[in-house]
């Protein structure tokens, strides 16, 4: 910021700002965070926030984040939390504790992922009953957001996707009607069995 006065960094703040809250509402937000971070690796060979331009940079996202851009389902503000690996990697989630959806980008692996917290702690809830389904979980840009699935002798299976699945209403619905669907296939089940175990008429 050498050679900067105060009020053409609060414009350029400013203006980055905007960028930012436009890539956010449409959905490339973590697109715009990984040219600027691709871009400073370029030009920087110090990538710890002792640098002034690393940090400045990830202050810029957290105001940006925390400061004008907010949740479309409950309107409360977005929080913003950086982390830093040993190798410095840089990595951002961006969350609502309000609606429990997380968003999170890795430099590192360049992966971009996505859960809501109070879902997962859904499916958490059904898996200490695991009495006749268990759920597992996948990520997937597929159009479906659940499958059953009978794997041989196992319980069989309620997958999610988690990408895709982002209330808890939408677990408790898919579980109930998986539970109604593997109660009609047991008694489907038991009846054949009863039915071969009886002597055919002579």
């Amino acid at each position: 910021m050498n050679g900067l006065c105060n009020e053409e960094v609060n414009n350029a703040v400013l203006q980055f700002a905007n960028l930012a809250k436009r890539t956010f509402e449409n959905g490339s937000f973590f697109k715009l965070y990984k040219i600027i971070f691709a871009y400073l690796r370029e030009t920087e060979e110090d990538m710890t926030i002792k640098n002034p331009a690393v940090s400045f940079t990830i202050a810029t996202f957290e105001h940006v984040l925390t400061g004008a851009t907010e949740c479309p389902n409950c309107r409360m503000r977005y929080q913003f939390r950086h982390s830093i690996s040993d190798k410095d990697w840089h990595g951002i989630e961006i969350h609502c504790e309000c609606c429990g959806d997380h968003f999170n980008y890795s430099e590192e692996k360049e992966t971009e992922t996505y859960y809501n917290i109070n879902v997962m702690n859904k499916i958490a809830s059904y898996n200490r009953r695991r009495k006749s389904l268990r759920i597992k979980t996948f990520r997937g840009d597929l159009f479906h957001k659940a499958k059953l699935v009978w794997e041989g002798d196992d319980l069989p299976v309620l997958w999610l996707n988690i990408n895709n699945v982002r209330k808890v209403d939408e677990v408790e619905a898919f579980w109930h009607q998986c539970k109604k669907e593997v109660q009609k296939r047991n008694r489907l089940r038991r009846m054949l069995l009863d039915n071969m175990k009886t002597p055919m008429a002579q």
